[in-house]
């Protein structure tokens, strides 16, 4: 298990749809408790899951969403295959009422298959949503997207520089490298040619 040492700052922010600016203009990673507590999703999460996916399934028009599955053996790893001339999972195109149904089915197993649900677009998938649960970033239209599964581990890769991650339901860790010391690790190449 890696050790982590450093933490990053964590502060407080109480119920408000407007980020300051202090935060949108810093260059370190800020973890902020309770900045989306107000959100219905959230308050949803709060009472159950089922109540999340309540939530969600009358939020969600009905587009289709890929979803990715990946067997027990992964241990909620998304990642290469051991050649590494494919992948560990497989991915559908499907509604979201079965992936719901299929998390909720797995959600007592103690090794259950990854399901996962990534980067799907809000505005296109879930137009509502943001009508409720939003964050305000002056000046900026921020792209939104729902990320949703059971127990996942997602490889170290590159995101955008400029990222806000709301968890809203359940639990979410990140682990940053500092850009300085990237030289030092093995990073997979982005995209496979198979």
């Amino acid at each position: 298990m890696l050790e982590i040492k450093n933490k990053v700052e964590e502060i407080c922010l109480a119920l408000s749809d407007d980020l300051p600016e202090s935060i949108i203009n810093t260059a370190k990673p800020v973890l902020i408790r309770g900045f989306i507590n107000h959100w219905p999703l959230v308050k949803a999460g709060k009472t159950s899951n089922d109540d999340a996916f309540e939530y969600l399934s009358k939020a969600y028009n009905g587009q289709p969403i890929t979803a990715y599955y990946a067997q027990p053996e992964a241990k909620g790893r998304i990642f290469y295959n051991s050649d590494f001339n494919g992948f560990n999972f497989q991915s559908a195109s499907l509604d979201l009422h079965t992936v719901l149904s299929k998390l909720n089915e797995l959600k007592s197993d103690p090794e259950p298959p990854a399901v996962y649900v990534g980067s799907t677009n809000i505005n296109r998938h879930f137009p509502e949503l943001n009508l409720e649960n939003k964050v305000n970033i002056a000046g900026v239209q921020p792209i939104t997207n729902l990320w949703l599964g059971n127990r996942t581990k997602i490889s170290a890769h590159f995101d955008f520089p400029n990222n806000l991650a709301c968890c809203a339901v359940g639990q979410r860790r990140f682990i940053l490298f500092p850009q300085n010391k990237l030289k030092t690790y093995m990073l997979v190449p982005k995209r496979l040619h198979l």
